[in-house]
């Protein structure tokens, strides 16, 4: 007789609660097994040092690997995946997967980790003035849960720029825990495992075309039109080359899109899976200018998601960034934004409504997809002026691990179960 839902929760929360006190036991615990073993080691005297020192060698090997094993929780998740929620998944990742897809569809949860993001800080002598993004929501609206135990300082360090290999824009940087990286499966150290690597964007490296609104003809003001942008009226916009964010690799000149008057441009993607991964979130980013003390309110569009800009807010003749998918939200992950509008597929579109006076300039749109790096997404932006190499950006996430079936789940697999921060559904491993 097959188990019910709740049983096999309770099952796997048993499990997990044996594999919990077992790495406690490793370096959690007061006493714990590395506090011990360092004690001993700070009083070794006589002649059995080399000894006693591989036999405790020994045992730590030993007992890293079965802190490490992944398998013994494995048989309680796919047989749950397969049984309870339907899935077809042979692999671990891939059911855990299926799991949150039922706990979203039933509004179920288990306990949180507890992780709090910091802000990312630019080096203070930073050249560039591009910008490194992530999200911190996953698609059913909850924190992304899964990388380091202990959170951990990270650095982005560009390492490549146009004067050394790369192209003007596309500077390329290294993102790498910043601190005493895992020592092995009992010492899981002050930061993430790994590296990645983020190369710079530019409107022309994103997804959209012209997103620089480089490719244009006609008279502003007019009858203009932007090649594979749809304008609403083109009279209310023009191609202005005097005031824009970033020259167009390749052309000696800039250009911006220039708003005059309420209005809107769309541009309509339409076979998203042969240029993207849909498993991964999109990024939608605008450079906005303020001019002539412009007033109304800028509505982005990716698919079905939006967001707004009051104009009145920005302060004149500085560039800011409206961004879409970035952050504490999960707008920008394709099973929440999917659209097919008028049978044309998904869109991305800039409408601004409200205005009365002054100009609004756009100097480009990016949309891209970020890099994973322990568990999250990243994108390194190119700003106006390109970065150089030492160019750095840092910030230190933590953690409370207050769930110990995610901290054991985000450990062995790399995942996380939907969560909740109180009265999860299912009872945590404690």
């Amino acid at each position: 007789m097959a188990a019910s839902k709740s049983e096999y929760w309770d099952q796997l929360a048993k499990a997990v609660r044996i594999e919990d006190e077992l790495y406690k036991f490793a370096n959690a615990n007061t006493p714990n097994f590395l506090g011990l073993l360092d004690t001993l080691q700070q009083a070794y005297e006589g002649n059995h040092i080399g000894n006693t020192e591989s036999g405790f060698n020994s045992l730590r090997s030993s007992l890293s690997s079965i802190a490490g094993a992944n398998t013994r929780l494995q048989y309680i998740i796919l047989d749950m995946a397969k049984v309870i929620y339907g899935s077809r998944a042979t692999a671990v990742a891939a059911a855990i997967d299926d799991i949150n897809v039922g706990l979203n569809s039933d509004s179920e949860t288990v306990m949180n980790r507890a992780w709090t993001y910091a802000s990312i800080s630019a080096g203070g002598s930073n050249v560039g003035t591009g910008t490194v993004y992530r999200v911190t929501k996953d698609k059913y609206d909850v924190a992304i849960e899964s990388g380091a135990a202990n959170g951990g300082t990270v650095k982005v360090l560009i390492n490549s720029d146009k004067n050394a290999g790369r192209t003007s824009g596309q500077e390329q940087g290294v993102i790498y825990g910043s601190g005493i990286i895992p020592v092995d499966n009992l010492y899981l150290g002050t930061a993430p495992n790994g590296s990645a690597i983020l190369t710079a964007f530019r409107a022309q490296d994103g997804l959209l075309s012209n997103g620089d609104f480089y490719e244009s003809d006609g008279t502003g003001g007019t009858d203009i039109t932007f090649d594979d942008w749809t304008l609403s009226d083109s009279t209310k916009f023009y191609q202005e080359t005097s005031i824009y964010y970033r020259k167009k690799y390749g052309q000696s000149a800039g250009t911006s899109l220039k708003f005059v008057d309420n209005a809107s441009a769309t541009q309509y993607f339409v076979d998203l899976q042969s240029t993207a991964d849909l498993t991964k979130p999109f990024f939608l980013i605008a450079r906005l200018r303020r001019g002539d003390s412009c007033d109304g309110t800028l509505t982005m569009r990716l698919g079905s998601q939006t967001v707004t800009q009051d104009i009145t807010s920005l302060t004149n003749d500085i560039w800011t960034d409206l961004t879409l998918g970035v952050g504490a939200t999960n707008k920008g992950w394709y099973d929440v934004f999917k659209e097919d509008s008028s049978g044309n597929g998904a869109r991305v579109v800039l409408s601004l409504a409200s205005n009365t006076t002054g100009d609004l300039y756009v100097g480009e749109v990016i949309l891209a997809q970020p890099t994973l790096f322990d568990g999250k997404y990243y994108l390194l932006t190119a700003g106006a002026t390109d970065f150089l190499n030492g160019d750095y950006f840092t910030f230190g996430d933590t953690v409370a691990n207050t769930g110990r079936i995610n901290f054991n789940i985000a450990r062995l697999y790399g995942k996380y179960f939907k969560h909740a921060s109180s009265s999860p559904t299912y009872a945590d491993a404690s």
